[in-house]
């Protein structure tokens, strides 16, 4: 399941995206793009730089704020999600909200194959640049545009940019009900 979401680019998106491409916004290197160090061929635990707004439950056995940009990021998925009438705040909370940021390498292009949680949950992309690196949902190859939102569930890794940097905010959703 890869749902396309409509981005009304509301001037929270604006203002958020304008803070996360500004030269001086706060990164952070990771040396694994994921927890999951199964091998794969043509795959590696690439590296990332990543901003976490919302840190995931696995860390400290609960979702903690920790960017002084938490509010509007979470702001901006609430917007996207209710514009496109996908599901009412009170049906769904965020289990972790991320920016991260890859760049073009040589070697493997491919993160590992994994699932965010181990447990059942919706991945949610805005990608904020223009330069390519799929994602790849259950083996499906979805080729991103800037400024556009897609939900999933399930198995997923991305193939690292051709040119410039890849950034995309990436939210974890926990839902109920229908």
């Amino acid at each position: 399941m890869l749902k396309i979401l409509n981005n009304p680019k509301t001037d929270n998106y604006v203002k958020l995206k304008e803070i996360i491409l500004h030269k001086n916004f706060p990164w952070y290197y990771s040396g694994n793009s994921t927890k999951d160090f199964r091998k794969k061929e043509g795959h590696s635990n690439v590296f990332l730089f990543g901003h976490t707004f919302l840190a995931r439950p696995e860390e400290q056995h609960f979702s903690q704020p920790i960017s002084q940009y938490f509010d509007l990021a979470k702001t901006v998925v609430h917007e996207i999600l209710s514009h496109n009438f996908i599901m009412s705040p009170s049906a769904y909370f965020l289990l972790r909200l991320n920016a991260n940021c890859t760049l073009p390498s040589h070697g493997h292009q491919y993160c590992v194959p994994h699932k965010d949680h181990e447990f059942k949950h919706i991945n949610f992309i805005t990608y904020m640049t223009d330069s390519g690196g799929g994602t790849y949902v259950e083996g499906e190859e979805h080729q991103p545009q800037e400024d556009q939102t897609i939900l999933f569930e399930g198995e997923h890794y991305m193939k690292l940019p051709e040119k410039d940097r890849r950034i995309v905010l990436v939210a974890t959703l926990f839902t109920w009900g229908d």
